[in-house]
């Protein structure tokens, strides 16, 4: 496996939903990968294949990539944040997109950051948690569920240590060991054993002695002392590693896995690192992002080739990222936008090592094809006229948008298929069997109110 170009002595790496990040031993901040609304940070929207440095940062400790935006912590406990800002996950008290870093008012002392899927968090010295941003499932905290655009606190929690968010959740982990939840519980990942949404945070039954967490977009983990790992929530891909593809409403061991030091939660996949410097990975794997050259899901860990001497990890949308002792990073799995850093054309992912046949891929996100019969299946392409990054490109031009359903499911819409429902609210586009919610566009509330207008 060839190592991300153009980095040395890194320190740190995160994996977001379409770009990446790292943090050198300097300070610096490099970021690679879609670079819609600026989430690179570099002044412009142009998708880079290779690293650029971030600008208007320096002395950073720490950094985080979410869905469409990045942070970054710095030595003095000031936090900054730059990409997409619809909801207002940047906290600079507007909704305006920024291709470079803006400073998060209202924080100090700050020690660990966070960046999910269209919100923030952060954790300051004394154990307090704070949120910002999207806030419908009550992934903020603060009992509410309205969108904020400045940093607000997180009530009933104390003596926090570290911090996770996800695609509408969040987790925190006390001093004594206990992990607490809120957000969205559609899939049970707030491991509170029901399925519904907390707008304040809760117990994660049957655990103890953490000494990690990890959230994902509707699945969660958590570390033990004894280097055992535990997984809750959505688990259609296999990304709980128990060895089935059942949702559970409480912590499930993961199999097969023995002296892990570290883990982390992606999109429809896990990761985790043991001592002796390997990295295992399990769950959704059509575009190669588990590392075991196969586009098969695996419903326990298996190790990822080609990788030795890691010292730490990151599970983003589709891809993975693992950072060597020696400072090189290295990056697998789907890279239509140029997201593992290897300057190869965009859609050609990474597998490692593959000896058998490739499915029939889409030509334009190059993943597999979905029979008719299971077109809505998670993790495949649903054809030409529906890619999803085909209509990345239509996006920027209004013609098509984002979509999610009540059970989770993320799904794009063309222009003639939203004008259809509009005018006809109990018309679905595209399946009768997915009925799409309004208030949780991806991208933009805009782009529905254009469309109405030109259907007029």
């Amino acid at each position: 496996m060839e190592p991300v170009i153009n980095l040395a002595d890194v320190q740190a790496v995160s994996a977001g939903g379409g770009h990446s990040m790292a943090l050198t031993r300097d300070g610096q901040v490099f970021a690679w990968g879609y670079n819609g609304c600026g989430r690179l940070g570099d002044g412009t929207d142009e998708t880079r294949s290779t690293p650029v440095a971030v600008q208007d940062l320096e002395d950073v400790i720490c950094i985080s990539a979410g869905g469409g935006h990045s942070m970054a912590l710095t030595r003095d406990g000031k936090v900054f944040a730059w990409g997409y800002n619809r909801y207002g996950q940047l906290g600079d008290g507007t909704r305006e997109n920024r291709s470079t870093p803006v400073a998060v008012p209202g924080l100090e002392d700050v020690i660990s950051i966070s960046a999910g899927c269209g919100y923030s968090l952060a954790l300051t010295r004394d154990g307090q948690v704070f949120a910002w941003g999207s806030n419908e499932g009550g992934q903020l905290g603060n009992g509410t569920h309205e969108d904020r655009l400045t940093p607000v606190a997180v009530p009933g929690l104390e003596d926090v240590i570290s911090i996770s968010a996800g695609g509408c959740h969040s987790m925190a982990l006390t001093s004594n060991g206990q992990v607490f939840a809120w957000g969205g519980n559609n899939y049970g990942q707030l491991g509170d054993g029901t399925g519904e949404d907390r707008s304040t945070p809760v117990a994660v039954q049957e655990l103890e002695d953490v000494i990690s967490i990890s959230v994902g977009d509707y699945h969660s983990m958590a570390l033990t002392r004894d280097g055992k790992v535990f997984a809750w929530g959505d688990n259609e891909c296999g990304q709980l590693g128990d060895g089935t593809s059942e949702i559970w409403l409480t912590p499930v061991a993961v199999q097969d896995l023995e002296d892990v030091i570290s883990i982390s939660a992606g999109e429809c996949h896990s990761m985790a690192l043991t001592r002796d410097g390997k990295v295992f990975a399990w769950g959704s794997n059509f575009s190669g992002g588990l590392g075991d050259g196969t586009r098969e899901i695996r419903l326990t860990p298996v190790a990822v080739l080609g990788l030795e001497d890691v010292v730490s990890i990151s599970a983003g949308g589709s891809h993975s990222m693992a950072l060597t002792r020696d400072g090189q990073v290295f990056a697998w799995g789907y890279n239509g936008h140029g997201q593992l850093g290897n300057e190869s054309d965009h859609g050609e992912d990474s597998e490692q090592e593959s000896d058998g046949e490739r499915e029939e891929v889409c030509k334009y996100c190059n993943i597999p094809n979905t029979p008719e019969e299971n077109k809505w299946r998670i993790g495949h392409c649903r054809g030409e006229n529906q890619c999803l990054i085909s209509l990345d490109e239509q996006l920027n031009n209004r013609k098509a948008v984002y979509l999610i359903s009540p059970s989770g499911g993320k799904f794009a819409y063309t222009t003639t298929e939203i004008l259809k429902w509009l005018k006809n609210k109990n018309t679905n586009p595209g399946s009768s069997e997915v009925i799409p919610n309004s208030r949780e566009l991806v991208y933009s509330l805009e782009g529905i109110v254009q469309f109405q207008e030109d259907a007029s």
